[in-house]
């Protein structure tokens, strides 16, 4: 098994919809190794059902995402690998110049992303470029487009690079891992040869069975805590509330790359946080 698939656990935080991962990222994903859906308890014989082996179940339910994403890093670590791979439940794929095929085109987006962070230590996470904007920049591609840009639910992550986070903070669980990961000192970063293709908040089940509005004003009470700077602002998703980082984004440098592996030491040298 080659070092990059060796070293990666993928996993992927699904709640209410077996029937629909197994369409969308397991229809693909299934014939990776190292991959788990992780459900809660009261639902772990109906994804067993559609999914068999691949389903862990977590210690508790109804919890929330920052709970599944803690519990899924946690049995990464002690699985003893290096890296996670956060895969969200409604994944059609990625895709590149060379392949639409979503199995061959995560291979080659997983073996660059392990490069270079093996290259790289700084490099605490990896996100990736929303596949209607991978299309428009299709002529004009970079491997890196962004530097400490938040990341996803999908992304890349360097398990020594996150700690668990409160799980009370339910919401934002993507910004959270951003801040908590360059306030430790790493960096993230948008890789751009690949275009994600997944349709979000268009399905039942996931955390829409959750009251998001008021999770989303409990988290950002909480995250105060630890970022100050952290405001509320009035937000574009349907509960109508987003987290307003601009202070952070200031503070650890996010910038527009547009570059390749022979200029991204240069970047990451220059962007080093107090």
């Amino acid at each position: 098994m080659q070092p990059f698939l060796k070293e990666t656990f993928i996993g992927i935080p699904s709640l209410s919809r077996p029937e629909y991962i197994t369409k969308k990222t397991m229809s693909w994903a299934k014939e990776l190794p190292n991959v788990k859906v992780f459900v809660e308890p009261k639902e772990r014989f109906l994804y067993k059902y559609y999914l068999g082996d691949a389903v862990e179940t977590l210690p508790e339910s109804k919890q929330g995402l920052m709970y599944s994403l803690n519990h899924i890093r946690r049995y990464a670590k002690e699985k003893g690998f290096k890296y996670l791979f956060q895969l969200d439940d409604d994944v059609d794929g990625f895709a590149r110049i060379d392949t639409e095929e979503p199995l061959d085109a995560f291979m080659q987006t997983l073996s660059d992303c392990y490069q270079a962070m093996e290259q790289f230590p700084s490099i605490g996470g990896i996100r990736f470029t929303q596949y209607r904007y991978w299309l428009y920049s299709k002529k004009n591609l970079h491997k890196w487009t962004h530097l400490n840009k938040p990341l996803q639910g999908i992304a890349m992550i360097r398990l020594d690079a996150v700690e668990e986070i409160n799980p009370d903070m339910r919401e934002f669980t993507d910004t959270l891992t951003s801040l908590y990961m360059w306030k430790k000192g790493f960096h993230t970063l948008n890789y751009g040869l690949s275009g994600l293709k997944v349709v979000q908040n268009a399905n039942k089940g996931g955390c829409q069975v959750y009251d998001r509005k008021q999770d989303a004003l409990n988290t950002i009470h909480l995250l105060q805590k630890d970022f100050p700077e952290v405001k509320e602002k009035s937000g574009s998703s349907w509960f109508g509330v987003d987290v307003d980082i601009s202070y952070y984004l200031d503070k650890y440098r996010y910038t527009s790359l547009n570059c390749e592996d022979d200029s991204l030491q240069n970047h990451l040298s220059n962007c080093k946080f107090e």
